[in-house]
C-alpha cells in the first residue's frame, strides 16, 4: 500500500458485504453515546464521555495492516482485535486520561481506576459472548504488536483512523444538535492524538470493590455490545445483515432510540433500523411491540 485512503479500511467483509472501519467507529461511538444518555436518566457527566470514547475506540485494533493487506481477499478475519484495541488505547492513556482529569477535575487516582473501568474494560471484553481471553489470544496480540512497533506505517494509519473517527463524530453530533461541551472537548483531543509505539498491557487490571464503578462498567460494556452489532446493521446493506445481529433485546433498545427524546439519531439510522427489525419479525413467530414505549 503506497497512498492508503484509512475511510477505506474495514471494519468487517465477508463476500459482498462489509462496512468500513471509520464508519463503524463513529456509528458506534455516537449510539454508544446515544444509548447511554437514553437509558440512564442520572449520570455523572463524564460517564457519558466514557461511553462515547469506548465507542469510538473499541474496534481501533482492526486498522492493523496485517488485517487489511488481505482485503482482496473474500474474507476477511480479524480475530483478536479486541487485545489489540486495548493495547492501543492503553498506549494512548497518558494523553487522553490527562484530557479527562483536567476537564471534570478528578484526581489521577481516580481518573487511573475510571480508565481501566470505563474505557479499557469495555473494549476488550465487548466480544465475550463470542470468545474469551486466552494465553494464545495475548501471544497473538503481542505478534500484531511487535509487527506494528516494526513499521511507522502502521503507526500512522491507526492515528489517522483515530482522528478521522473523532471529526466525523463531531460533525454528526453537531449537525444533531448536540452541545455537551465535554463530548466535544474530548473528540477535539483525539483529533489531534498522535502515537510513538504501543506496549502490551495484560488485561483485566485490579479487583474493582466500588459498586458504582462496577454498575457502570457493566452498562457501558452491555451498551457497547449492542451498539456494536447495530452499527453494523445500520451501515451494511439490508441483504447482508445477519438476524444474530440484530436479537430480541436490540428490538427493545431499538424502541429506545427511536422514541426517546434525548436520543436525537439521524433519521436515516432509524428508518434503517426499523427496516432490519421489520426483516428480523418477519423470520421469527413471537411478534416484538416497536410501537413507542408508554410513559
Amino acid at each position: 500500500m503506497n497512498s492508503i485512503d484509512v475511510c477505506k479500511l474495514y471494519a468487517r467483509k465477508n463476500n459482498d458485504c462489509y462496512e468500513y472501519l471509520v464508519d463503524h467507529l463513529t456509528t458506534t461511538s455516537i449510539l454508544s453515546y446515544t444509548l447511554y444518555k437514553a437509558l440512564k436518566r442520572l449520570y455523572k457527566p463524564r460517564y457519558v464521555v466514557y461511553s462515547l470514547i469506548a465507542g469510538l475506540l473499541h474496534d481501533i485494533g482492526k486498522a492493523y495492516l496485517g488485517f487489511q493487506r488481505d482485503k482482496e481477499k473474500r474474507s476477511l478475519s480479524f480475530k483478536y482485535h479486541e487485545l489489540l484495541s486495548y493495547a492501543i488505547v492503553s498506549s494512548i492513556e497518558s494523553s487522553l486520561r490527562k484530557s479527562i482529569k483536567e476537564l471534570f477535575n478528578i484526581n489521577a487516582s481516580l481518573s487511573m481506576v475510571e480508565y481501566e473501568s470505563f474505557i479499557l474494560r469495555p473494549i476488550v471484553f465487548h466480544h465475550q459472548g463470542l470468545r474469551g481471553i486466552t494465553i494464545i489470544g495475548e501471544r497473538e496480540a503481542q505478534r500484531f504488536i511487535d509487527k506494528i512497533n516494526r513499521s511507522k506505517e502502521n503507526i500512522n494509519v491507526i492515528e489517522k483512523v483515530i482522528q478521522e473517527s473523532a471529526y466525523r463524530t463531531i460533525n454528526i453530533l453537531s449537525t444533531l444538535g448536540y452541545t455537551e461541551k465535554e463530548v466535544f472537548h474530548i473528540l477535539k483531543s483525539l483529533t489531534n492524538i498522535q502515537m510513538e509505539r504501543i506496549d502490551i498491557i495484560r488485561p483485566g487490571g485490579g479487583i474493582v470493590k466500588d459498586e458504582e464503578v462496577v454498575e457502570e462498567s457493566r452498562t457501558i460494556t452491555g451498551l457497547l455490545m449492542l451498539a456494536d452489532n447495530l452499527a453494523t446493521a445500520i451501515n451494511m446493506p439490508l441483504p447482508c445483515v445477519e438476524q444474530r445481529l440484530i436479537t430480541l433485546e436490540a428490538a427493545y433498545v431499538v424502541r429506545t432510540i427511536l422514541y426517546d427524546k434525548s436520543a436525537n439519531l439521524p433519521k436515516e439510522w432509524c428508518n434503517k433500523v426499523e427496516a432490519v427489525i421489520e426483516q428480523w419479525l418477519q423470520g421469527k413467530e413471537t411478534a416484538v411491540p416497536t410501537s413507542a414505549p408508554s410513559s
